[in-house]
């Protein structure tokens, strides 16, 4: 029982070491706009009456609506443009090739 509690331990202190970095000057100056930079959610928009939120993202070039709740984690590939694009053709508009601005609601209203 002892050896348990003493890797445990361990494996503990390890992981508080490795959090406490400093930053050098160059990190503070040079790369508080690039690898140090926060991540900003574009397009993040809370649906009305609900617990959800709905951002865009694009990783590999290409954005998709990511679907999320506070509770329930997020859903990856919520509106993707080829999902979209079919759905255009069912009612014979237009593709698109990059996702537009949407605005999401839960009213019936147009």
């Amino acid at each position: 029982m002892k050896k348990l509690f003493l890797i445990a331990f361990v494996l503990v202190n390890q992981f508080t070491i490795a959090q406490q970095k400093m930053l050098t000057m160059e990190d503070a100056l040079v790369n508080n706009r690039t690898t140090l930079a926060t991540e900003n959610l574009k397009m993040l928009q809370f649906i009305k009456g609900t617990g959800d939120y709905i951002y865009l993202k694009k990783t590999d070039g290409k954005e998709r609506w990511i679907k999320g709740n506070f509770k329930t984690g997020e859903q990856d590939n919520f509106l993707t443009p080829q999902q979209l694009n079919i759905a255009l053709l069912k009612i014979g508009s237009d593709t698109i090739v990059n996702m537009p601005a949407v605005q999401f609601s839960t009213d019936n209203a147009t």
